[in-house]
């Protein structure tokens, strides 16, 4: 009989071994692997985590279990995750793919992707939530300065899960947070308040135990203990550190913070009686890990079957590693495995290519770890997917490479530089127009390849945008060189400074042209003024001498012979300059297309890479490039007006005006509009010419109504000076009569582009084609009280 027990005992001492040698092989795996694990229970309690954990974040374990995981996010993340949390839990479904931040133990945030998978017992109940993350961002977040301040010390304590509290060197109370009143109203029937004696209040069983560790602590040493207590009839297990306050390097008292470990002790009990956890854990982890040993694969988890394209574990188990590395990587792959199989190093995480299953090769990274399985010298191999990732880097590459073409393909010298002036970026035409080499571009300043000093000049384009945070502009002679230098602000999230785009364009031509548009206009009013001197003279002598009328006569024909030839030479110099107003806005198109189609180009293509500034600044040149469009068409517009013959016909025109005015409203959709039209005005001109001009007036009388709650446009013809005489009035906000002589000039305006957008064409070019008709154009207004505009034609 004693025999049997003897043989029944090791029986039962060889399964609790065996049970041992299978539970610390899977917690190995589970411990080892490069992704952070962690478990806890319906309430959030983490209960277990992996070493991954503790190195990503800089804790150690004991100050990890038994703390609810969400107390390790970022408070504005807290009620996210709760919600998460708590939802999956009532739908009873995994949490997938869920990013925020979580502190580390040094006060720093980092980024994570979270998955988390629900375990339930065979009778339904709910076990454990095993969840993981894994870093996904470099990016750190500035340590906060915690407040020192009486006040914001017991907001920071108070918010505090644990007990806290600490004591002067009589024992009185100086400082404790709510939980802790609320443990000792609970517990022991006492309402706490400052300047208590701990001693007093706790009986003479509490009062022997806690006597000595207040003494130790103030004697400067730092006590941790346990503790436990009954609250509400359930028996709590709390964890203590005691520790001495200095002031000036004096002990002054203690600080105490407790924690209640009772779920932890629960969980470690758990932890130990279920072998089943690590291997779970393994199975659910969502990147592929295998265990290389004797040269063949022993294990394989679930993601790893799935990145290998096989359906069972069979088929892999059994087979050598090498058989799914490609020929190329063998040699290099092998050594490295072999020095981590000795133990000499772990494999950092490397890019490599795999032969799946099936034959296909993908991009893996790869980590290999020693490990002990089965109690014999093992490789842990861990194995991402990153076939996406290499798909997604080269798109970047080619849209790197296709920016950097259209960054170069700018035919103006284009640089990004810093706000010292020092030059970060440049294109091809940088480098041709100053004929520098990459070093020596590298090297230089813009101050002194611009200007050749080593300061920014007085008025530096670059120093005004830093004051004013907006476009700056300056137009310089440099050598026989006319130079237009633009500069552009790069903003941060901020809206601060931190970079200026700088182009450079060569205007010398343009000043040129200028030049001589000037001297022959000069020359021409010279012209006119000796011939009108020549005309009052001969008409002084006229009427100075009857004798001489026939003398005279001729004179005068000669002289109106020449006004002709001067009419005709004025004649022929409008069109000169109108044909060259046609050319230089036609030939403005052609670059004007390219800056659109390449800003267009950048914000369709190239988005995503660009920060939010930079999107800003991709709008304003596509703002102001399609504003310039259409300041060029308004130029053209006006150049064909005087170039275009009339078509004269005889139509209505009440009806033209209501189909102009149908087309114009849709812009003021949420305006109210009220057209009163005379019908059956009728007009004999060109049908186009007079579109152009009703389109002009009706839009004019729209855009500076627009303030009105209603607007009211009236048209109709008058009988004024024996002449039918047309009108478009609206109630708008009129402007000042003194200024009516600017009205219609080329480019002039009576309000500003940012109040009305407009190009200052319209009405010049509404009076270019009433002078075309030998007619008159004029406008009467007031202040607040609209406009009138008159017309007529011959």
């Amino acid at each position: 009989m004693k025999n049997y027990r003897i043989k029944s005992k090791k029986k039962i001492i060889r399964k609790i071994l065996k049970l041992n040698e299978s539970e610390e092989k899977h917690k190995a795996l589970y411990l080892n692997t490069p992704l952070c694990r962690q478990s806890t229970d319906i309430n959030g309690i983490i209960s277990d985590i992996n070493l991954a954990w503790l190195k990503t974040l800089g804790y150690k374990k004991e100050e990890v279990i038994g703390n609810r995981f969400i107390d390790f996010l970022r408070p504005d993340f807290k009620e996210y995750f709760e919600k998460i949390f708590r939802e999956s839990l009532k739908k009873q479904t995994n949490i997938n793919g869920v990013k925020f931040y979580i502190r580390k133990k040094n006060g720093e945030y980092i980024y994570i992707l979270f998955e988390g998978k629900i375990a339930y017992t065979p009778q339904g109940k709910l076990k454990q939530i095993y969840c993981t993350f894994k870093d996904i961002t470099k990016l750190k977040i500035e340590k906060e300065n915690i407040a020192k301040s009486e006040t914001n010390l017991k907001t920071l304590i108070n918010n505090r899960k644990e007990l806290i509290w600490s004591l002067d060197k009589d024992f009185n109370i100086l400082i404790f947070n709510n939980v802790f009143a609320e443990f000792y109203r609970k517990t022991y029937k006492i309402k706490l308040k400052k300047g208590m004696n701990v001693l007093e209040i706790l009986n003479t069983k509490l009062k022997t135990f806690w006597t000595p560790i207040y003494e130790t602590a103030l004697a400067g040493k730092t006590v941790n203990c346990e503790f436990s207590e009954k609250i509400t009839g359930k028996q709590h297990y709390f964890e203590v550190s005691i520790e001495p306050m200095l002031l000036d390097n004096q002990i002054i008292g203690v600080s105490a913070i407790s924690r209640d470990i009772s779920e932890k002790k629960k969980i470690r009990q758990q932890l130990i009686e279920s072998e089943e956890h690590y291997k779970t854990m393994l199975d659910d982890i969502p990147i592929g890990i295998a265990v290389h040993q004797d040269g063949k694969i022993a294990y394989i988890n679930t993601k790893g079957i799935e990145i290998m394209h096989a359906e069972k574990a069979n088929h892999l188990i059994g087979q050598s590693i090498f058989k799914f590395i490609p020929e190329k990587t063998y040699k290099h792959l092998a050594a490295q495995i072999k020095e981590t199989l000795s133990g000499k190093k772990h494999l950092k995480p490397v890019e490599e290519k795999y032969i799946r299953y099936d034959g296909k090769i993908i991009d893996v990274e790869v980590t290999a770890t020693p490990v002990k399985f089965n109690n014999k010298p093992a490789i842990q191999i861990t194995v991402s997917d990153i076939s996406e990732r290499k798909k997604a880097e080269r798109i970047l590459q080619i849209s790197a490479e296709r920016w950097e073409a259209t960054f170069n393909a700018i035919n103006d010298p284009v640089s990004i530089i810093d706000l010292d002036n020092n030059i970060l970026q440049y294109n091809a035409a940088a480098l041709s127009f100053f004929g520098l080499s990459d070093e020596e571009m590298k090297t230089k300043r813009y101050c002194k390849l611009i200007h050749n000093v080593s300061q920014p000049i007085k008025d530096c384009p670059i120093k005004k945008m830093k004051k004013s945070k907006h476009p700056e502009t300056l137009i310089f002679q440099r050598g026989k060189q006319y130079l237009k230098v633009s500069v552009f602000p790069v903003l941060n999230a901020e809206k601060d400074i931190i970079s200026a785009v700088h182009i450079v364009k060569d205007i010398t031509e343009r000043k040129k042209t200028e030049t001589k548009l000037k001297n022959y206009q000069y020359q021409l009013e010279n012209l006119v003024k000796e011939r009108t001197i020549e005309v009052e003279d001969k008409v002084q002598k006229l009427e100075n001498s009857q004798k001489a009328m026939r003398y005279l006569l001729e004179d005068v024909n000669e002289t109106a012979g020449k006004l002709l030839e001067v009419n005709r030479k004025l004649e022929e110099s409008n069109r000169d300059l109108e044909a060259f107003a046609y050319s230089v806005s036609h030939d403005l198109k052609s670059p004007l297309r390219a800056v659109i189609g390449y800003t267009n180009v950048l914000q369709e293509d190239f988005s995503e890479q660009f920060s939010e500034n930079a999107k800003e600044f991709l709008n304003l040149v596509m703002e102001n490039s399609l504003n310039m469009n259409t300041l060029i068409d308004d130029l053209l517009l006006f150049a064909r007006a005087g170039r275009n013959e009339l078509d004269r016909s005889k139509f209505n025109l009440s009806i033209l005006v209501n189909d102009v005015f149908n087309s114009l409203k849709q812009n003021y959709s949420d305006k109210k509009i009220e057209l009163q039209t005379e019908e059956n005005v009728f007009i004999n001109a060109d049908i186009g010419s007079m579109k152009q001009i009703i389109f002009n007036l009706l839009n004019n009388a729209l855009k500076f109504s627009q303030k009105k709650d209603q607007i009211k446009i009236e048209f109709g013809a008058k009988f004024i000076e024996g002449q039918n005489t047309y009108f478009i009035k609206d109630n708008g906000i009129g402007f000042d009569m003194k200024y009516h002589n600017k009205l219609f000039g080329v480019f002039q305006r009576l309000h500003t582009a940012e109040k009305y957008e407009g190009t200052g064409i319209g009405l010049s070019l509404v009076k270019r084609i009433i002078d075309k008709h030998k007619g008159k154009i004029y406008a009467e207004s007031e202040l607040g009280k609209g406009s009138t505009f008159y017309f007529t034609v011959s």
